[in-house]
């Protein structure tokens, strides 16, 4: 991924990269089959969602390990490419972003 992405930089490319996880009530690898419908598109409870984000919650320490993977992908695409990133946590109808400053 991170070749494709400075091939898609050295041409002058707008690309958008887009990954779908589990949510952070599962384990990877699931089960087949069951990866869309029953975990990806499957929404958090309210109370689901303030425990994911609450530090120090069981939740919130299940999912900062599974961000933590996903993290160490994004810094080698920001150090291979050297552009602004910005990563977007979508569960349901609820939302949150952070970017990186390009170098």
């Amino acid at each position: 991924m991170i070749e494709e992405a400075k091939e898609h930089f050295a041409a002058v490319s707008i690309s958008a990269l887009m990954g779908h996880a589990v949510r952070p009530l599962e384990d990877e690898p699931v089960q087949p089959g069951a990866v869309w419908s029953g975990s990806v598109q499957a929404k958090l409870t309210g109370g689901q969602w303030t425990a994911l984000t609450a530090p120090g919650t069981e939740l919130n320490r299940r999912w900062l390990p599974q961000l933590d993977v996903v993290a160490r992908h994004l810094k080698r695409l920001h150090e291979a490419v050297g552009l602004a990133l910005t990563f977007r946590v979508a569960l349901g109808r609820r939302s949150a972003s952070c970017s990186s400053s390009p170098k």
